[in-house]
């Protein structure tokens, strides 16, 4: 009997910390609705933004990785934004990453990126 018991006492062990492990998931997972989470950081353009110049108090753009350009013309609150996309001489089609941008006026911006992309 004392045999049994040695054999039996980490089985019990083993089984009581499983469920243990078991019962603290499931409780921790009910603890937050992620049904109002909404997708922020690091990239909420789908790309990372590197640069960006003020026209004006309300007009900005902004430019980064993955040929991304974006500009809002409320001040930030709303963007719109894109990827920029050109074909090498090879023929392939690629995006620039782009590290620097300057707005000269209202109308005209200057984009400069890797691989000489302007």
């Amino acid at each position: 009997m004392c045999r049994f018991r040695k054999r039996g006492a980490p089985l019990v062990a083993l089984l009581m910390g499983l469920a243990l492990l078991a019962s603290s998931h499931s409780h921790g997972q009910s603890l937050y609705d992620t049904t109002k989470w909404r997708f922020s950081n690091p990239k909420p353009f789908g790309f990372t933004i590197i640069d960006l110049d003020f026209i004006d108090d309300n007009r900005v753009i902004a430019v980064g990785s993955d040929g991304g350009i974006a500009r809002s013309l409320d001040g930030g609150k709303t963007w719109t934004y894109g990827a920029f996309t050109y074909t090498s001489a090879a023929g392939a089609t690629s995006r620039a990453a782009f590290s620097d941008v300057h707005a000269v006026n209202s109308q005209v911006a200057y984009a400069v990126g890797n691989a000489g992309a302007m």
